[in-house]
């Protein structure tokens, strides 16, 4: 899981009003001096002892329970959350959910904290239409997912809006009724068969960048992990069930560019080179593929595989493919060991 920076928590701690917090969560302010008094809801307060200080974004119990502390603390004691949990729910832009005025804060919280995902009512493809705008404001709204895209050259709005970009980091199930109520029940049940949850009950995807792909038979995603795999674990994902959909199919035309994943093909998007697509890595390329070229009335592919010795192998094999099909096919040459984003991070002066 991919560690929270010190850069995100500072800037969380200073520009998320904690004022607001605390009135959302029922407690009356009174100006005095240059800070905010009011009772404190952790322990009984017969006279205001919570202080809240604007100019620091902090608060401190001078009464019994002596507790204080940022934004971030007052998450976790008032909503009942452990600190991972209390990031996430301030990253997602959680409202208070908790009148702390009509009784104790919750010991371990399981109530619903962001706006529905929907209901019991919904169907399979509207439960993931759900998901991917859910995690598409995710990505909006978090600094570390977008600053992960820019590092590789990928942070482009236009990209992020047209492709339906997003960042899973396990807010989803706050956008869920609790399991023991049947809308609960029965959205979890559709978001397995999905694959969006595994039957832990954790999501698929988690800590991935999220790209939602679509053909006539239904929905697929692929996620591309942030930062470092413990052991041998995977990078690139995608929910179970066949690889079948074909990265931006619409936006392709006679002359197309090759790929072998997704955030190569965005490369190249980025860069204006829009008639581009991607196989599933180097053994993924296959009949969908082709059928979607024939739809696109593709006749010159460029193949711009990773320049090592599974690249080569892999782009011979499926120029052989395409030229059977009757395409013409170019190997696209970059450096010894580099694919594209590297190779654009390299031009660009950023390797």
């Amino acid at each position: 899981m991919a560690r929270i920076s010190d850069a995100e928590l500072d800037t969380m701690k200073r520009e998320i009003s904690l004022e607001r917090l605390v009135v959302g969560h029922g407690i009356a302010l009174a100006r005095h001096g240059k800070d905010l008094v009011g009772r404190c809801p952790f322990h009984a307060d017969d006279t205001p002892s919570l202080v809240i200080s604007p100019d620091t974004n902090l608060w401190h119990c001078m009464g019994a329970c002596q507790m204080g502390g940022s934004v971030i603390d007052w998450v976790m004691r008032a909503e009942g959350l452990p600190f991972r949990r209390a990031v996430e729910f301030l990253r997602a832009g959680g409202a208070p959910r908790v009148d702390l005025t009509k009784g104790p804060p919750p010991k371990k919280s399981t109530v619903l904290r962001l706006p529905a995902l929907g209901d019991s009512a919904l169907t399979e493809d509207e439960a993931f239409e759900k998901v991917v705008a859910h995690y598409h404001e995710t990505l909006m709204g978090d600094a570390e997912a977008k600053g992960y895209l820019a590092s590789r050259g990928l942070w482009h709005e236009e990209a992020a809006a047209h492709f339906r970009i997003g960042f899973s980091n396990r807010t989803l199930g706050y956008r869920l009724p609790d399991k023991n109520r049947k809308e609960g029940k029965v959205l979890r049940e559709q978001l397995q068969r999905l694959g969006i949850y595994r039957e832990s009950g954790h999501e698929h995807l988690v800590g991935c960048i999220t790209v939602p792909l679509w053909d006539a038979d239904g929905p697929q995603m692929y996620g591309r992990r942030m930062g470092k795999v413990d052991g041998d674990g995977p990078r690139h994902l995608y929910l179970p069930g066949p690889r079948r959909c074909v990265w931006n199919a619409s936006g392709l035309g006679r002359e197309i560019i090759l790929c072998e994943s997704i955030f190569d093909a965005l490369t190249f998007w980025v860069a204006g080179f829009r008639s581009v697509t991607c196989a599933y890595g180097v053994e993924g390329f296959g009949q969908a593929h082709l059928a979607a070229f024939a739809a696109a009335g593709v006749e010159t592919v460029r193949i711009a595989f990773d320049r090592d010795a599974a690249g080569d192998a892999a782009a011979a094999k499926v120029s052989a493919q395409l030229n059977a099909a009757g395409l013409e096919t170019f190997r696209v040459q970059f450096p010894r060991g580099m694919d594209a984003g590297r190779q654009n991070l390299n031009l660009a002066g950023r390797t």
